[in-house]
């Protein structure tokens, strides 16, 4: 993932996104299917795992909070959309995370 990519990313942030709701956002990555990572190899594997992880921090820095849901092949129809069983697992955690957060304040 470029540098200027990145970049972008934290000037897009900065432009779009009001302050003061920025704590109180919970930005969720889901990612592409397990069935269809699970054919990459190790270093596409990791590739994707690098740009998570590098787009998570922009975020984080911009005061985000960030959850990565771990979701299963079968909450998936196709490589990245969730279906029922995943939306409702998504909605789940999103709504444990507020609970938590509202718990902190």
């Amino acid at each position: 993932f470029r540098e200027g990519r990145l970049r972008g990313l934290e000037q897009q942030i900065d432009e779009n996104i009001i302050d003061p709701k920025k704590h109180r956002v919970i930005l969720t990555y889901i990612g592409p299917s397990p069935y269809y990572m699970h054919h990459l190899n190790p270093a596409e594997q990791g590739a994707y795992e690098t740009l998570y992880e590098r787009k998570s921090a922009v975020f984080k820095r911009h005061g985000y909070h960030v959850v990565r849901p771990r979701l299963d092949s079968e909450d998936y129809s196709d490589l990245v959309h969730l279906n029922a069983l995943g939306g409702r697992k998504l909605a789940d955690l999103v709504a444990a995370e507020f609970r938590s957060q509202e718990a902190v304040r």
